[in-house]
């Protein structure tokens, strides 16, 4: 799991309790990361991450066609 917004969102209901009750890993991007199409597709590829939060404007922003 890995979440590209602040906690001001419905992080913890979504992303957080899931991460935890599945016994996975939740992985907060830097936010100075979130801003980087390039680092956040290495950081994503590198950590085999396959559940991603984010909010469908930052996921247009970063230039992403769809997300599985």
């Amino acid at each position: 799991y890995a979440v590209l917004q602040g906690p001001g969102t419905d992080l913890g209901n979504t992303v957080v309790f899931a991460s935890l009750v599945t016994g996975g890993v939740l992985h907060i991007l830097d936010e100075g990361m979130v801003t980087d199409p390039a680092a956040v597709a290495s950081y994503l590829v590198e950590h085999g991450i396959e559940c991603l939060k984010a909010v469908p404007s930052h996921v247009a922003a970063l230039g992403v066609a769809s997300v599985a």
